[in-house]
């Protein structure tokens, strides 16, 4: 009898709190790993209680993680370019991503004795700038990526869910420099993350024949040059669903494929945003630049221009979107032979102006201008020689962008503020 009106008592309270248990959804429960916890229930509740008891929440709901805190961002590393990492991406980041933690998977080789050594030494620097790091290391078979350690990491790229269970993955080379306060609105639409893309006239011979390296390897005509933004962010599912397209149309493992394609011209981030076009248009927010206004032309492996008037004709899809990042080993506006990489000078008076347009305050005296964001940011419209200037929505897209910063930063200060009382 005792131990019936103990179940009894036990199914009131039960019932009494369920309704606030179950508002409730992220309730850590330290013994249970990702896959085995999917959905609380009444059983699971009771079960852990006597291992760690539950602790009442609040009825009020919590507000959702923002789609930045749950991106894992992904960098194929080797020490050769661990300066640069950290003075230009991580310094960057450290300035103009929002309040973390966030999470960052670095994919290094294996075969090097010194990625294991600087690995170390890296997660502690990128531990102190709010960035929980995992360190993958990887040793494929040389030939594969023609003994190469640029399509090395292209490689790194294209199996890049091997590292993380993420929803969304953000891909950004090392030589990223974040140039402005980065935003949800900026890189996503709703929960889709945005898609930049250079359409029409090729910047020059080797982006020719990338289009046709990639028509090659999806079996589908080019639309869009993917290398035009920074960072590039992806469903996980959607690289293997890539990789599965690929050995479908050829018939062939995917390694096999991607031997043939690493002995051309070839960028990962064009096959993977044609690929995201084709066949996940809706998931995604495009906005495609045109980058020679007028051009007209035929190029092997890309749409015909019935097709690109057709996509220029739309002005939401060729709306300007703000980059937040600009490619730092390639600056300058224009043809190929004006690029240049970005000296320690520069980069302090990049990171300067971004911080007085974003914040207000600099290591330096912000000017009126600045402050008041009256004139064009440039390196928001600019990537790798690649201006979207010449379009005067810019001024919209900026404004937009600015009003994101702005409305972000307030969230954040009264949060703060909150913490605090």
């Amino acid at each position: 009898m005792l131990n019936q009106n103990r179940f009894l008592l036990l199914l009131v309270l039960v019932l009494l709190v369920t309704g606030i248990v179950f508002q409730v959804l992220d309730v850590t429960i330290e013994s249970l790993t990702a896959n085995q916890m999917i959905y609380l229930n009444v059983n699971t509740m009771l079960a852990t209680a006597t291992v760690k008891p539950t602790t009442v929440m609040p009825t009020t709901a919590m507000p959702p993680k923002s789609l930045i805190s749950i991106t894992e961002w992904l960098v194929p590393l080797t020490s050769r370019f661990e300066d640069e990492f950290l003075s230009q991406l991580v310094a960057s980041m450290s300035i103009f991503f929002p309040p973390g933690p966030h999470s960052m998977t670095i994919v290094m080789d294996d075969e090097k004795p010194e990625d294991h050594r600087n690995a170390v030494h890296l997660h502690e620097k990128l531990n102190k700038s709010g960035i929980k790091s995992t360190f993958f290391f990887t040793n494929p078979e040389p030939s594969i990526y023609n003994f190469d350690g640029h399509i090395r990491q292209t490689y790194s790229v294209l199996w890049g869910d091997n590292y993380t269970s993420a929803e969304y993955i953000g891909f950004i080379d090392s030589d990223a420099v974040f140039t402005t306060r980065v935003t949800e609105y900026d890189l996503f639409n709703n929960d889709k993350p945005v898609v930049i893309g250079l359409v029409g006239s090729p910047h020059h011979t080797f982006w020719t024949k990338v289009m046709s390296t990639t028509e090659y390897g999806l079996k589908m005509n080019s639309v869009m040059r993917g290398m035009a933004f920074f960072p590039v962010i992806v469903k996980r599912k959607h690289l293997a669903a890539l990789r599965n397209h690929v050995e479908k149309v050829h018939g062939k493992p995917f390694d096999e494929v991607f031997y043939q394609l690493s002995r051309k011209p070839f960028c990962q981030y064009t096959l993977i945003c044609n690929f995201l076009w084709w066949f996940y248009r809706d998931e995604y927010s495009f906005s495609l630049l045109d980058r020679r206004p007028g051009w007209s032309g035929n190029v092997t492996g890309q749409i015909s221009m019935k097709e690109l008037r057709l996509i220029l004709s739309d002005p939401v899809l060729t709306h300007p979107k703000v980059r937040v990042a600009v490619h730092w080993g390639y600056l300058g506006e224009g043809d190929m032979n004006k690029w240049f990489k970005g000296s320690d000078k520069l980069l302090k008076e990049v990171l300067s102006e971004g911080r007085c347009r974003s914040f207000g305050v600099s290591d330096r005296n912000c000017t009126t201008e600045e402050i008041e964001r009256t004139k064009i940011h440039k390196n928001l419209f600019l990537f790798e020689g690649n201006s979207w200037e010449w379009d005067p929505r810019c001024k919209e897209a900026q404004r937009l962008h600015y009003e994101a910063v702005d409305r972000e930063l307030g969230m954040q200060r009264v949060a703060m503020a909150n913490a605090g009382s």
